[in-house]
């Protein structure tokens, strides 16, 4: 077997940064189980609908939706919990000039517009 089969692929350009804008967003979202999705303009229904019911599904209590649009100086920030009947209700949305404040999983206090550069 080639050793280039055995290399782990590298990550997919802009995940450093989606990293980094989680831990911005949400200090210990990932160890608190809460989901960041970033939407992206060409996988807009995997973002609105597939990775959230695939997060639902896998029993993930928080999911957050992270759209923002750099030409347009948009950002928009929704922040949902998983109800009981399996599927994501919204408990927070703001867009830029507005705060999105939440406690849980871990508090969140932002103005979207601060994700923009």
């Amino acid at each position: 077997m080639d050793d280039r089969a055995r290399r782990p692929l590298p990550p997919a350009p802009g995940a450093a940064q989606a990293r980094q804008l989680t831990q911005l967003l949400a200090p210990g979202a990932e160890a608190a189980g809460c989901y960041v999705e970033f939407v992206s303009p060409g996988s807009r229904r995997q973002d609105f609908v597939d990775e959230p019911r695939r997060c639902a599904e896998g029993g993930v209590p928080y999911f957050m939706r992270v759209e923002i649009v750099r030409r347009l100086r948009s950002t928009a920030v929704e922040f949902f919990a998983l109800d009981a009947a399996g599927g994501y209700a919204p408990v927070a949305k703001a867009v830029g000039g507005e705060r999105l404040t939440v406690d849980a999983p871990s508090p969140i206090d932002l103005d979207p517009a601060e994700l923009l550069p």
